[in-house]
């Protein structure tokens, strides 16, 4: 009898010890599964976050891209539009256009840089809306410095969102003027409305520098030049500056060729006095 009694306390504190076994087993699976759980919670939250900075990063990109490219395309249509046109008389005849400058001014020009802030609804055309650069004296050509791009000023971004704001750069391309090639000075000639008639080309380096400045604060980094760089005067380049201010921005470059072409007039019936003239040009062609 008294081993019988034994027996049966030794199996009751058997199955309390395999109980509590199971328990423990039990609780680390839990945990296991806790755990597991808490990693896929987190790399959900971090591809999450990913995807939202490239898509933050893709939308950032194509504003900057559309900033950059609206200015090059308003260029582009301002050179290839009507030579009897009012924004190409303002911006290449005009001895203050953003090109006729150049043009007008010949050798003293070629180390000018013009810079403006771009806004597709104002037409900046003319120097005296825009900053000139004398690259040799690393200085300001006649106090012209209203180009700037200014990020407290509405009118100088491209949108009344008052996202993006582009600054352009026009600087002569160096090696292409007519005093720095052989023959250069010679007059080429070009053919238009089957007429003939001699021209000389300018070439020039657009560069437009679009950035995003509520990301961080630029500084001073639009009174920066795109093309002259002082170390001297510890001034770095628009672009550089930008980046090292961690400013988003992207910056386009291209070449725009100008013809200027030399104004003549064809005469009939030449060598006998006053001859009639071709379009309405009369009185123009008296031998």
């Amino acid at each position: 009898m008294n081993n019988t009694k034994s027996l049966l306390i030794k199996n009751q504190y058997t199955n309390l010890s395999y109980s509590n076994k199971q328990q423990g087993a039990a609780l680390i699976v839990v945990l296991l599964m806790l755990i597991l759980i808490m990693l896929i919670g987190a790399m959900a939250m971090r591809r999450s976050t990913t995807d939202l900075q490239l898509a933050t990063s893709d939308q950032i990109n194509t504003l900057l891209l559309q900033g950059a490219d609206g200015a090059n395309d308003r260029l582009e249509t301002i050179v290839n539009s009507d030579v009897n046109g009012s924004d190409y008389k303002s911006a290449v005849i005009a001895r203050n256009g953003i090109f006729g400058h150049f043009i007008a001014n010949g050798n003293d020009a070629k180390k000018h840089e013009i810079s403006f802030c771009y806004n597709p609804t104002l037409a900046k055309t003319r120097t005296n809306h825009s900053t000139v650069r004398d690259g040799a004296a690393t200085s300001y050509l006649d106090g012209l410095q209203r180009g700037n791009c200014d990020p407290t000023k509405k009118d100088n971004y491209i949108s009344a969102r008052q996202t993006t704001m582009t600054q352009v750069s026009i600087y002569p391309t160096q090696g292409s003027t007519t005093a720095d090639i052989p023959f250069g000075a010679v007059a080429e000639a070009v053919s238009i409305d089957s007429e003939t008639k001699a021209s000389v080309k300018y070439q020039f380096d657009i560069r437009s520098t679009s950035a995003i400045p509520s990301y961080s604060d630029v500084g001073e980094c639009f009174n920066d030049s795109s093309v002259f760089e002082h170390n001297g005067d510890k001034k770095t380049l628009l672009s550089e500056c930008l980046k090292q201010k961690q400013v988003p921005s992207k910056q386009l470059v291209e070449q725009v060729e100008v013809f200027y072409l030399a104004e003549a007039f064809k005469c009939i019936e030449m060598g006998k006095g006053t001859g009639a003239i071709v379009k309405g040009n009369e009185n123009k062609c008296t031998l």
